[in-house]
């Protein structure tokens, strides 16, 4: 319910996928994939990042935005599969957002082996084209691709600005309207409610019940195993805070 607390957790997870992608030698890609035309109730033009004209798309075919969800959803399970049949495992996470007209749309901070990145991308284009592949814009807007350079700054600095606008507008001003950060921020979360869209979601990795559950075991009792003990002070309950050793934060 607190929503600092939710930012929180979701970027020290992703930050966790990052430290492993680093010691692992594993590149990073950051994925943006849109839903067709038809699925679009709006058309709109967009001038340095800001929206300056929108009108009513001829094309829609009456698409609500919990079934372009689905689409979105059915699309990523088909291109793990394809990737899986190819000895290929992605991890790492995705968030969904509206788009002007409430339409979702995917973006999703992923790591591979750096080996497979092109079949990645291929395999993504792919799939994601599938659909209306050949309408006007499709190749240039419904896929984008971009590689994470470890040199220019974080991982998760690439995907902070999506998970702070989707939770608490943290440290942002605006959006392309013109809102308030906070107060589009908490259109996107009555958006996800009204139409049943999960807004945050992992990519491979353990599950994160494990993390939470540790999370609430103030002590473990007297002879607890090793592995069980190393579990417990891998889940950031305890640091170092101004001196003073074993703070609970």
């Amino acid at each position: 319910a607190n929503k600092a607390i939710r930012r929180a957790e979701l970027m020290t997870r992703i930050n966790g996928f990052e430290r492993i992608a680093k010691e692992a030698g594993h590149a990073g890609l950051f994925l943006t994939i849109t839903c067709p035309s038809r699925m679009h109730a709006k058309g709109s033009k967009v001038k340095k990042k800001v929206t300056v004209a929108v009108w009513d798309n001829p094309k829609y075919d009456g698409t609500t935005a919990r079934e372009a969800q689905q689409y979105l959803a059915n699309l990523w399970r088909l291109i793990r599969s394809k990737l899986a049949r190819l000895g290929i495992k992605l991890y790492g996470f995705r968030v969904a957002e509206p788009q002007h007209d409430g339409t979702p749309h995917w973006h999703l901070l992923v790591f591979c082996d750096p080996l497979a990145v092109a079949v990645v991308k291929a395999v993504v284009l792919d799939y994601g084209l599938r659909d209306s592949g050949d309408e006007e814009g499709a190749r240039r807007n419904r896929v984008n691709f971009k590689p994470i350079d470890w040199e220019r700054g974080t991982a998760a600095g690439y995907i902070a600005k999506y998970i702070a606008k989707n939770v608490d507008g943290f440290k942002l001003e605006y959006d392309l309207h013109g809102v308030p950060a906070i107060v589009a921020a908490e259109r996107v979360q009555a958006w996800a409610k009204t139409h049943g869209i999960r807004q945050f979601q992992q990519v491979g990795g353990p599950p994160v019940t494990v993390w939470r559950e540790l999370r609430r075991i103030e002590a473990l009792p007297a002879g607890a195993p090793a592995h069980l003990v190393k579990a417990h002070n891998a889940v950031n309950k305890v640091a170092v805070i101004e001196g003073r050793d074993n703070a609970s934060v």
